[in-house]
């Protein structure tokens, strides 16, 4: 029960911490100043999407996206290294959506279907095709 309670309290804290760099990040003002000047509706998805691959990804695909998160070490297959991945976007959705086994890849990527809103999701991809034109 006590792993229950550390785990819900865990998981509301990173929600707000999710909410606080969405609305930050976003182009919002905090303390009557823009932090952040957005230029079109797609800097924005991005900026969400990188916040969503920073609460979820970055332990096994590292912070570059290279697949050298601090949880890969070990993992055969690796993470995928998302800077140079083919994948188009409907592909790189269905793996997100039901993991790395539901489309026959790594067991060690796990679904975020249940976890990720689709609006989340889209975010996510338009993040990582950023990472893919550096």
């Amino acid at each position: 029960m006590k792993k229950l309670t550390i785990l819900v309290y865990i998981s509301i804290v990173l929600g707000i911490i999710n909410l606080v760099l969405i609305y930050i990040l976003s182009g919002f003002s905090l303390f009557g100043k823009h932090l952040f000047h957005p230029k079109k509706k797609e800097d924005v998805a991005e900026i969400r999407g990188m916040v969503v691959f920073h609460t979820y990804c970055v332990l096994c695909h590292g912070e570059k996206g290279d697949g050298t998160g601090r949880l890969a070490t070990g993992k055969i297959p690796p993470p995928a290294n998302l800077t140079k991945t083919i994948l188009n976007d409907e592909q790189m959705k269905a793996i997100i959506r039901g993991g790395g086994s539901s489309v026959g890849r790594s067991e060690f990527m796990p679904p975020w279907g249940d976890e990720l809103s689709e609006g989340q999701i889209n975010d996510l991809i338009k993040f990582i095709n950023v990472l893919k034109a550096k």
